[in-house]
């Protein structure tokens, strides 16, 4: 099936039709041409179920929440597409779920270190996102992804870096695209003052990153540029700062950076932040953003 998670808080609701919107899409690309046709005809009815599902998850909590409370309640939805089989034709199904839970979301995260997921070449093959439908959030990936996590989220790190092999702007040499995390999307501000981040189709565009790249990183006077950061920028010290997007963490500023030998265990650290502050402007503008955009409460149930 496909996920989506979409926190929300007493007075803050994140991009619920983002969300589902992307449920959407990722649902699309699982399905046959046999049951296309009837998936389109059902996806309003899997988005108002879904309305339906987070109207509820959010009544269950809303007595117990404070109206000073910090917290954040985070809602995760899960859509299962099912085929059945009638007496002429098959036909899609939805089998929608969804569960939430209470989290912090820290006003002044603490930098986090991260390992970049590389391969040797030839026996040691890592699972990849980026050819299998990256822009989709296919559950699946929650499995997919656990020989990384073995490998190289070891003790004190914050997220594992994902990368492919590309060319060069120029067109002349290999080089290794810093793509995005396991469960992240990654910006990095280089050396020429622009904020470079992997382009659309290669990663999962999260609720975040789309808010930065609509307006947030102008409101910061910040240029984009996007176009995958690479690792031999990062070893020539072109890159300056970094930080990681995700509906769960928000903005989160990258201190270190590290490599991690398959099977040895070594680390060997590969960089060091210079410029952790730009992360706090982009929060500091997404949280106002929330504030002045986003409905009280009582009016904050999708609709």
């Amino acid at each position: 099936g496909v996920s989506s998670l979409s926190p929300s808080c007493y007075h803050r609701i994140w991009g619920l039709d983002f969300h589902l919107d992307r449920l959407q899409k990722s649902c699309e690309v699982l399905q046959t041409d046999e049951c296309i046709e009837s998936w389109m005809v059902r996806a309003h009815d899997a988005r108002e179920k879904s309305k339906e599902i987070v109207n509820a998850l959010i009544d269950s909590y809303v007595e117990q929440i404070d109206e000073g409370s910090d917290g954040f309640l985070m809602i995760a939805l899960l859509w299962t597409p099912l085929r059945v089989q009638g007496n002429s034709d098959t036909t899609a199904e939805m089998k929608i779920q969804g569960h939430a839970a209470e989290i912090q979301i820290p006003s002044k995260p603490a930098a986090i270190n991260v390992t970049i997921a590389l391969e040797d070449g030839k026996e040691f093959i890592l699972p990849r996102r980026y050819d299998q439908r990256p822009a989709s959030k296919l559950s699946g990936w929650c499995g997919r992804r656990r020989p990384i996590e073995a490998i190289f989220r070891t003790q004190g790190m914050g997220e594992v870096f994902l990368t492919r092999e590309g060319i060069s702007t120029d067109g002349t040499k290999t080089v290794i695209d810093i793509l995005e995390g396991l469960t992240s999307n990654i910006f990095v501000i280089m050396d020429d003052g622009t904020l470079r981040s992997a382009p659309d189709g290669v990663v999962l565009g999260g609720y975040v990153r789309s808010l930065i790249l609509s307006g947030l990183a102008e409101m910061c006077g910040l240029k984009l540029d996007l176009r995958a950061p690479t690792l031999s920028d990062l070893k020539m010290g072109r890159w300056k700062g970094a930080f990681i997007t995700s509906s769960i963490r928000l903005v989160v500023p990258v201190k270190s950076i590290f490599s991690v030998s398959p099977g040895q265990g070594d680390i060997v650290e590969l960089w060091t932040s210079e410029a952790q502050e730009v992360h706090s402007s982009i929060l500091e503008k997404l949280l106002s953003l929330s504030e002045e955009e986003f409905p009280k409460l009582h009016d904050m149930k999708a609709c």
